[in-house]
């Protein structure tokens, strides 16, 4: 395949049709008005995501793991790992020995119960705020469309 020349292809004609230049410049404004919206809590967008998602996951009969967690939020552990020692240095996580580093269950400390419950008003004055500018319809197309992006692209 040859490689096409640049003068022949738009770069700015490109960008309005990719789908991933589109897809992380809405993610990053997203991102942006949901950090601060929490910022008042002390916490990022990311690491309340990351406290619901351990919250969500954690059973008696399955405790959440990096590995389940990682495969949850389609994160590369590494990554995860590093996002998730933020979070076990402020202690809002417990963390119980398994055999392996992945293998070992994440739960929820009580300061970590603490600042996910203090956080969660914040984040839904943002849910409604941009489900108010996008208009119902759209925000739960929206939603749709996302995760089922998601689940086509991670299988």
């Amino acid at each position: 395949m040859e490689t096409p020349d640049i003068h022949q292809v738009s770069p700015a004609a490109l960008l309005e049709v990719c789908v991933c230049h589109m897809t992380r410049r809405a993610a990053r404004a997203v991102t942006r008005a949901y950090d601060t919206a929490l910022a008042p809590t002390g916490l990022t967008a990311s690491q309340f995501t990351l406290l619901a998602a351990i919250a969500s996951l954690g059973t008696a009969m399955a405790p959440a793991t990096v590995a389940r967690l990682s495969a949850s939020l389609l994160m590369e552990s590494s990554t995860l790992s590093r996002n998730l020692q933020a979070l076990r240095d402020r202690g809002y996580l417990r963390w119980t020995s398994g055999s392996g580093r992945r293998a070992a269950h994440i739960s929820l400390s009580d300061t970590g119960k603490k600042a996910l419950a203090a956080a969660i008003p914040a984040w839904q004055d943002m849910q409604r705020q941009l489900t108010q500018r996008l208009g119902s319809g759209k925000a739960g197309a929206l939603l749709e469309n996302l995760e089922a992006a998601a689940t086509a692209l991670s299988m």
